[in-house]
């Protein structure tokens, strides 16, 4: 039985490391004060698309490796304006993400909240904000791009590009 045992260990850590590619994640949130976690490792090919609709949401996005992509969003609804939502993120190695808010005093920052968000090594960020008095605070390195399109009044964007 002891020949068998470490094949099979073998066997079980592979297939662990071969699930980390491919993953899919949808979150949809409704109301205030909700925080969604997603963090993507590995890849390619890890998906989420998070949706808060509602006041003062958080999203945290970790996203590590080259083909992971994220799909976030804040948006008014159901008696909610949209505001005061914050997203928080980082990214490197080619990850790809997308942020729409729509309302007021809503904000893409680092992962901590008051820092810049952090995108890295070939790494896109694509950014809409919609309202008056949204904020996004960015810091690339490394070939990384963002699209950032804000409407209305009284938005600032800082991009910091070295």
């Amino acid at each position: 039985m002891k020949p068998l045992f470490p094949l099979l260990l073998v066997l079980a850590l592979s297939a662990g490391a071969a699930h980390a590619q491919g993953n899919t994640a949808t979150l949809s949130q409704e109301g205030s004060d909700h925080q969604a976690t997603v963090t993507q490792t590995g890849g390619p090919g890890n998906e989420a698309t998070v949706t808060q609709v509602g006041d003062h949401g958080v999203v945290l996005l970790g996203q590590f490796g080259a083909g992971n992509q994220a799909e976030l969003s804040s948006i008014p609804g159901a008696g909610y304006g949209g505001s005061h939502n914050s997203i928080l993120l980082m990214q490197s190695g080619g990850a790809e993400a997308t942020v729409n808010q729509t309302g007021s005093h809503n904000t893409v920052w680092g992962l901590a909240p008051g820092t810049q968000a952090g995108s890295l090594d070939g790494s896109v960020l694509d950014v809409t904000q919609v309202g008056y008095g949204n904020t996004l605070w960015l810091d690339q390195h490394n070939g990384a791009a963002a699209t950032v399109i804000q409407l209305g009044i009284g938005n600032t964007a800082t991009i910091i590009q070295h």
